[in-house]
């Protein structure tokens, strides 16, 4: 997916469901040639994908498959369209719009029907037409009109009323809370009564990409089996989940045991039961989180995942070892016991382990009456957002609050509440703070710097801690004494900050592919041979805009020359920079030292082993040249901008274009001339200077982070010899 990044400005979109799990779901769903798919929140296609590649895996032709796909931001639409057309897709149709206010696909004044619909619509959108659903046009609203804060049901009808009524059926990503919320208990009192829900199956956590909640698929049809009627199959996966640094997966075998359960429709003691849909309506609030009947069947007293009690060693965690997966304890002794085996692997003899209590103190300072002693601002668990450090939104004390815990600027605030939604942040200005979240603050600054804080609280091992030592039902909470005996390790703060590089580098390719589409500009597009662009954007070979020369053989026969001239041996692995390190010397001609010569903003890009790989020639060493190995790609007109295009290489590349064009020998190879002859984007020279200083933002910030790294591992060395 790695165009998927040009979602990463898109909100609530951003969260995005692992790999393994869309692949589950389609083969829940058993997709059919010749059948209609749907998403109505297609993003960049990865479900419709899932399903054609599920079609072409068990021996059908793909080409019957008739995909549509609707996404409300355009540029995400057009890489959809790319991805669909790089996997060989004729027949398909994504638009651009708003789902629930403009449906795109209908017939006869009716919403088009399909056979199946895969969906992962965004959590719990505040910002949507409620008013109009009330008497929305296509008929909709049969279960009722969902709550402003939540349009997930909204999404759910719409869905609903997507499905052909014969064949229809569905496979929904949602948050738990559609399961069990108040507010909706009517709108799925009428689903359940209708019985149209086949199977609830929950997950575990980290099964998205880039957040750490846990959420549930929902199976419906409009028709089920016979044998099926009348009855709800709900399935407990939550430790059915891989670990592999901070992202989590479902294996083949985790895969196969939920399917093996999903197709025989039968109970599985401490895994799957099967309840009646009057069981499920006599539950509290018509809840599809179990009732009491089926939790009894399906879930062990000391492990019920996440609709029962979660004790310090209820929830098992399954890692990597070798190349065998095994399941251990989340206990907070068996962490302790995992951290110390995995320090005595990286650290000297003599590190100790550091408990999370002994640095850090919980703060208690109260105010009984918050407004009088001078507080404007108060912050709840849901001012909070995960991942994000930064408060942007909080509540007015003069608007009325229960809450008297003080927090001041820097201490970190950390929700002990649902740990798994990771929420930390650091504040920048005084106020009160809910009971859920724990005010933090370093006992010693000579032990520990404040601003490394929020980062250990980030970091895996302390929220598996916190997650594993937490208490209580639908909304666990962890206690500070159990938080307190978490065990950390000095190792763990480098952790943080390569944690942090890494992610900037996972922005920065994010915003090249990103804005390789064009970015958020609103003009017009058009088809072009490799993609959807801009209209003011041009579509030329690579050889009308920029002379391509291939470099000087190095063999000794060619050294015939007096002057002695250093030439570049190659690009760094890493992008955007020159192995200056290898610069060595050779023999040329006068004329040849013409012709070799570098520039300052020439790019020099890898010819052969590393195909692809560039940077940008600044003048480092004056007068040198380079050798075969290497492209010399320098701009024909001032208003292009080399480093505008070193952008669209680096996107190429992650993009497996040039691995197409090399040539068909041992060792790959790119021509210059079929260099010359590759299409290129060139938006106009005022574009491209808004596309490089927006990349050059991300870089310098990169850089810092890098930098920071390095004198961390500088202090660690020194440490370790002391």
């Amino acid at each position: 997916r790695i165009l998927n990044s040009a979602n990463f400005r898109a909100g609530a979109r951003i969260s995005r469901a692992n790999r393994t799990l869309v692949h589950l779901m389609t083969q829940m769903l058993r997709p059919q040639p010749g059948e209609r798919i749907y998403d109505p929140t297609a993003g960049t296609g990865g479900m419709l994908i899932s399903a054609l590649a599920e079609v072409r895996r068990n021996g059908g032709d793909p080409r019957t498959l008739g995909l549509y796909g609707q996404e409300i931001i355009g540029t995400t639409a057009s890489v959809a369209r790319m991805n669909l057309v790089l996997h060989g897709v004729e027949d398909f149709r994504i638009a651009v719009g708003n789902t629930l206010s403009d449906p795109a696909f209908t017939e006869r004044d009716r919403l088009m029907t399909f056979d199946m619909v895969l969906a992962n619509p965004p959590y719990s959108i505040k910002a949507w037409n409620r008013d109009a659903w009330r008497n929305d046009p296509w008929g909709r609203n049969v279960l009722g009109t969902p709550p402003q804060g939540r349009a997930d049901y909204a999404f759910f009808q719409h869905i609903l009323k997507s499905l052909d009524p014969r064949t229809g059926r569905c496979a929904i990503l949602f948050p738990h809370g559609v399961l069990f919320r108040q507010e909706e208990a009517a709108m799925r009192r009428g689903l359940i009564e209708r019985d149209l829900v086949e199977c609830v199956l929950g997950l575990g956590p980290n099964l998205f990409y880039n957040s750490p909640m846990e959420a549930c698929v929902v199976v419906c049809r409009t028709r089920k089996p016979r044998e099926r009627q009348s009855r709800v199959l709900f399935i407990d996966a939550v430790h059915q989940i891989a670990r592999d640094r901070v992202q989590s997966f479902l294996t083949p075998e985790h895969q196969k045991r939920v399917l093996s359960v999903y197709r025989a429709f039968s109970d599985e003691p401490g895994f799957a039961a099967v309840a009646s849909t009057s069981d499920v309506l006599a539950a509290t609030c018509r809840s599809l989180a179990l009732s009491r009947e089926s939790l009894a069947r399906m879930v062990t007293p000391r492990s019920e995942g996440v609709y029962g009690r979660r004790g310090p060693s209820s929830t098992p965690i399954v890692r990597r070892s070798g190349a065998k997966w095994t399941t251990r304890s989340r206990s907070s002794s068996g962490l302790l016991r995992r951290a110390s085996s995995m320090g005595s692997d990286t650290l000297k003899p003599g590190w100790t382990r550091v408990a999370f209590g002994n640095i850090v103190r919980l703060s208690t300072e109260r105010s009984s009456n918050p407004e009088a002693a001078g507080f404007d601002r108060y912050v709840g668990l849901e001012h909070l957002e995960p991942g994000e450090l930064t408060i942007r939104r909080w509540g007015a004390v003069a608007g009325g609050t229960t809450f008297t815990s003080v927090f001041r600027p820097g201490q970190v605030l950390f929700g002990k509440r649902r740990a798994y939604l990771r929420k930390v942040a650091v504040p920048d200005f005084t106020g009160v703070c809910s009971g859920d979240i724990y005010v933090l603050e370093p006992k010693d600054e000579d032990c520990l710097l404040p601003k490394y804080l929020p980062f250990i609280c980030q970091t895996e091992a302390f929220l598996q801690h916190a997650i594993g030592t937490s208490e209580g039902s639908l909304s666990p909470r962890t206690n500070w004494r159990s938080l307190a005996t978490a065990g950390l390790y000095l190792w763990r703060y480098r952790d943080a900050l390569l944690t942090a590089r890494a992610a900037a580098e996972r922005v920065r390719k994010a915003l090249i592919c990103f804005q390789y589409q064009g970015g958020a500009s609103d003009e017009s597009r058009r088809d072009t041979p490799i993609g959807y662009l801009p209209v003011s954007w041009a579509v030329q070979p690579l050889g009308d805009r920029y002379e391509v020369q291939l470099g000087k053989m190095m063999s000794e026969s060619a050294r015939k020359g007096t002057n002695q001239v250093p030439y570049i041996r190659n690009v760094n692995v890493r992008w955007n920079a020159l192995n200056l390190d290898d610069v060595a010397t050779m023999s040329m001609s006068e004329s040849e030292c013409d012709k070799y010569s570098l520039r300052n903003g020439d790019i020099l890009a890898c010819e052969g082993r590393h195909v692809g790989k560039s940077a940008i020639w600044r003048g480092e060493t004056p007068g040198a040249c380079y050798q075969k190995a290497l492209h010399r790609i320098r701009r024909l007109s001032e208003r292009d901008d080399p480093e505008y295009l070193l952008h669209c290489l680096q996107f190429f590349s992650w993009a497996g274009r040039f691995v197409s064009e090399t040539g068909e020998t041992t060792i790959p190879h790119l021509p210059a001339e079929r260099l010359r002859a590759m299409l290129f984007p060139f938006p106009p020279p005022e574009q491209q200077a808004r596309i490089v200083a927006t990349i050059r933002v991300v870089d310098d910030a990169l850089h810092r982070v890098t930098e920071r790294v390095a004198r961390t591992r500088a202090l660690l060395r020194r440490l370790r010899a002391d």
